[in-house]
């Protein structure tokens, strides 16, 4: 043996070997189950190319550029403390009442079809495209479904005109997108953030659909002030949407998007130090549940919403794959004290809106059907 080297010999004992074996093919599997689901997506992006290409076309000849963000009414996003508490989850809790009581964002993910929350956040921009859209009640004048002579319709607004394969008539097309477009409505409907100015199922049902405020309280939908509270809107710059973002990401990353621009609007004046755990915000459990209605599910889009360069995470848990138990010193009332222990996977990421060195106003300057296919492409390898 070479002089001042010593070999360091670690033996396992059969029960920590066997720990380790189950590990290896548990992450094997995730990593299998994950490649498959990126490879899934992949196929419906491409789908849907087609029908992004042509609302982003389409935003183009409504947009003329002087509207900088969009202003969506924090009620949309956020409960509140104390809308829903843990006492809330009784014996009797059901995913019927878990949905319920969610705010309206959160409710169409969980329930609504892919393309009912993209519709309504279309709805929201093109309202406030208009001239006085903070003093007067939006009026939907746009055809559901293409119509000659006129520059937009919500088939194609809402990226649900796509160009089938094999080619098919144009009365089948039309119905089609009809079908795909009604679905969203109806959802909407279900939801309190559309309504008809006609009875479904009657001919023409859905034309003219009005849009509500987003609040949930059903009124005709006038957008928020410009000189609203910071704290009372969250802020979208039009350009999420002049390149297809709300088209491209997945309801759950959307709606994930928009609670950590909401949290970090409310903590912005919170003072800080340069401790990781001051970076950006958390989305603990408790708070996720309370006051934002976002599943344990929507929540681990954070990794592909830091993967395009959305938010910047950090994880302040080097060992999360695999956590140490750590002890703490409780006093008790009589003066005793006992040791406490707790698994440090509790400790949440730290998200941060924008990424460090970005501005909100640049982050969806890129067309966001090429960013996205290529993420999702990078996670089939």
């Amino acid at each position: 043996m070479q002089k001042g080297l010593a070999v360091l010999a670690v033996r396992f004992t059969p029960e920590e070997q066997e720990k380790s074996k189950r590990q290896a093919e548990w992450r094997e599997r995730a990593e299998a189950s994950a490649r498959a689901a990126a490879g899934t997506r992949l196929t419906a992006l491409d789908a849907n190319k087609s029908g992004i290409t042509r609302a982003v076309e389409t935003y183009r000849a409504l947009d003329s550029g002087d509207l900088t963000d969009v202003r969506i009414r924090s009620e949309f996003v956020h409960l509140g403390r104390g809308g829903r508490t843990a006492g809330d989850r009784d014996a009797t809790w059901d995913r019927e009442r878990d949905i319920a009581s969610r705010p309206p964002l959160t409710k169409l993910i969980a329930a609504a079809g892919s393309r009912a929350l993209p519709l309504y956040l279309t709805a929201l921009y093109v309202a406030q495209l208009q001239p006085h859209a903070s003093t007067r009640t939006f009026v939907n004048e746009l055809p559901n479904t293409p119509r000659r002579g006129v520059p937009a319709c919500w088939v194609d607004l809402g990226g649900m005109r796509l160009t089938s394969d094999p080619p098919r008539s144009p009365s089948d097309n039309r119905r089609r997108w009809r079908r795909s477009l009604n679905t969203a409505i109806d959802s909407l409907v279900d939801y309190r953030l559309v309504s008809l100015t006609k009875r479904s199922g009657r001919a023409g049902g859905y034309d003219r659909f009005q849009v509500l405020m987003e609040d949930g309280t059903q009124r005709p939908y006038v957008a928020a002030g410009e000189g609203a509270a910071p704290k009372a809107v969250v802020r979208v710059p039009s350009a999420f949407f002049w390149n297809g973002w709300h088209l491209a990401l997945t309801p759950a990353e959307i709606a994930t998007l928009l609670v950590i621009a909401d949290r970090t609007e409310r903590f912005r004046e919170t003072r800080r130090t340069d401790a990781i755990g001051d970076a950006g915000v958390d989305l603990k459990e408790a708070v996720r549940w309370s006051e934002y209605g976002l599943s344990d599910e929507a929540y681990n889009s954070v990794h592909m919403l830091h993967q395009l360069g959305l938010i910047g995470l950090i994880d302040p848990m080097p060992d999360r794959a695999n956590p140490l138990t750590v002890g703490r010193t409780v006093t008790h009332a009589d003066g005793s004290t006992s040791m406490v222990f707790e698994n440090r996977s509790r400790i949440p990421f730290r998200l941060i809106y924008p990424p460090e060195g970005r501005r909100v106003d640049d982050l969806f300057n890129e067309r966001a059907f090429d960013v996205v296919r290529q993420a999702v492409i990078d996670r089939t390898t």
